[in-house]
């Protein structure tokens, strides 16, 4: 079920790698928050415990599918707590069919947001990177992890307004993983 639902990954990244400090960003750019809500809109989101504890509340439009062996379960229809990525796609998958289903969405697209460490167990999954370079370096705790970009192929790079300067960039895997 599960192993045809596209994967992608979004994440804005800095110049040495930093995504995140101390659970937020180290920056604030609202066209990259507006990309990233126009992205994910209707789609699940995929995260990590950190990286649903450094939101705001529950996003709307979005299905929030948490990966943690510690967290308790969270009371709102839109959230979903799992203890493994097993447990994660195929949740990702029902929930995702519900909303072509439905006519929510277009199409199916599973939306990896974060952390480090679930970006490195899912980067054999994925299948585009939605990503936002900004040129900065910050000090940070959280950085992307080092990837092998050499299959993918960049389709567009868009070059967003404001300060920082930053570059929209949507790459796409040149052949499907094998899942």
């Amino acid at each position: 079920m599960y192993e045809q639902l596209p994967v992608s990954a979004i994440v804005a990244v800095a110049n040495n790698g930093v995504i995140g400090v101390e659970g937020d960003l180290p920056w604030h750019i609202p066209a990259d928050l507006r990309f990233f809500k126009r992205t994910t809109s209707g789609h699940v989101m995929l995260m990590g415990r950190r990286t649903w504890q450094s939101l705001p509340g529950v996003l709307p439009k979005r299905a929030h599918v948490v990966i943690s062996r510690s967290l308790p379960p969270v009371e709102h229809p839109q959230v979903t707590v799992v203890r493994d990525i097993q447990s994660a796609l195929v949740t990702a998958a029902r929930l995702e069919s519900q909303a072509l289903a439905q006519g929510t969405i277009d199409r199916p697209e599973l939306m990896i947001v974060g952390g480090g460490q679930l970006y490195t167990a899912m980067w054999p999954w994925v299948d585009r990177l939605y990503r936002t370079r900004i040129d900065l370096s910050p000090e940070g705790d959280t950085r992307f992890p080092a990837v092998d970009m050499s299959d993918f192929q960049l389709e567009s790079a868009t070059p967003g307004t404001g300060d920082p300067a930053h570059i929209f960039e949507i790459w796409q895997r040149n052949q499907r993983p094998r899942r």
